[in-house]
């Protein structure tokens, strides 16, 4: 009796453990080829709408982009995706429609395309923004720092109140190294211009946009830039309150033809290059970030109020940026509490750049 019972729980201890084997099995995809590898639908997510005269109206201009320049592809994006786990969810649903490769556009969904990326190693995943490069997970940013400072020698050249404003949306490293480098440009025609930063937590909601317009405005900021996906609301209300105005992502000048300086704008052609890259087997993760040097950033047409001379310069600065020989942040740079945060001589790396995390002296607002 006891042999027959001893036997029973052997059987069912087998038969536990050969069930745990065969769900373990299951839930790991076994994946010998290239992420993306032969590729003919492309999953692109968008945080905003097409339409929002900014970011996602580039990235949409690049969606169009792949398809014109690669055979046989289709695009499937997906507008107004928020940086939740609704992002993972629209992911997942997008390569059940046969996507093997997604374009996660957006900072936020970076957690998001991890979680997916480790289910599925069949697909390749590019985030936006970010810097990771690791199994079948690669990046691409632009060193947006680069225009920005460009930005900030055009308003300086109009500014009157020697105050000029900026809306962010999150305090994390490339939005800081943004506005220190439009202070810095600011700087670098007077040294007595500020800039007041404010820190909206969003890329997009136009309400908090316009609270800080109007704020700035009653402070006698008299020239606005922004790091924001839709730019939209904070050019009309520069154009309707008479003031001078920075675009950012693309080329927005029809929007506020009386106040237009210039702006910061994309340029997503390598998309067409990695993704054909992939498609044809050569998948390798990367992290693929650059200035003007790389092509990855241009500079908006200049408004009529930015003068000859002021045009000249900043041509001439983004011609030496472009050769690789002009850094925004050579040394001396110090924060706003006058501490010097980058020695004299040195030129930081982009590496350097993405864990900088204090605004310049000049920059009026904080990142707490």
């Amino acid at each position: 009796m006891k042999n027959k019972n001893y036997k029973k729980i052997i059987c069912i201890i087998l038969t536990i453990a050969l069930m745990f084997s065969l769900v373990s099995c299951g839930s790991v995809k076994e994946y010998k080829g290239k992420p993306g590898e032969g590729a003919v639908k492309v999953g692109v997510i968008l945080q905003g709408s097409i339409d929002d005269a900014g970011f996602n109206q580039s990235c949409y201009e690049m969606c169009q982009a792949l398809e014109k320049n690669i055979d046989g592809l289709t695009v499937l994006r997906k507008e107004n995706v928020p940086e939740t786990s609704e992002a993972e969810t629209v992911m997942e649903a997008m390569i059940a429609q046969g996507c093997t490769i997604i374009l996660a556009t957006s900072f936020g969904y970076l957690e998001s395309m991890e979680n997916c990326a480790a289910r599925h190693p069949e697909v390749a995943f590019i985030h936006q923004g970010g810097i990771i490069a690791e199994g079948n997970m690669s990046s691409v940013g632009g060193n947006f720092w680069e225009s920005m400072y460009l930005c900030g020698i055009a308003a300086a050249s109009v500014t009157q109140s020697k105050k000029l404003g900026f809306v962010a949306p999150y305090a994390i490293p490339m939005v800081i190294a943004a506005v220190n480098a439009f202070e810095l440009g600011a700087q670098s025609v007077d040294p007595d211009i500020t800039t007041n930063v404010v820190f909206i937590g969003s890329w997009s909601d136009a309400g908090l946009q316009t609270n800080s317009v109007n704020s700035m405005i009653s402070q006698n900021v008299d020239v606005i830039a922004q790091f924001q996906d839709s730019t939209k609301t904070i050019i009309e209300l520069c154009e309707k309150n008479h003031i001078y105005t920075v675009g950012f992502h693309v080329d927005e000048k029809d929007l506020a033809p009386d106040v237009w300086l210039t702006g910061s704008v994309n340029d997503w052609s390598v998309y067409v290059d990695m993704v054909k890259n992939i498609i044809s087997g050569n998948y390798e993760p990367q992290s693929l970030r650059g200035g003007f040097e790389e092509g990855l950033i241009d500079l908006a047409e200049f408004g009529d109020n930015v003068d000859t001379e002021t045009q000249n310069n900043i041509e001439t600065i983004k011609e030496e940026m472009r050769a690789g020989t002009f850094n925004v942040f050579t040394g001396p740079v110090y924060d706003q509490n006058g501490n010097m945060v980058v020695e004299e001589g040195y030129s930081p790396t982009v590496e350097d750049v993405q864990g900088y995390n204090w605004l310049v002296k000049g920059v009026i607002g904080n990142i707490d």
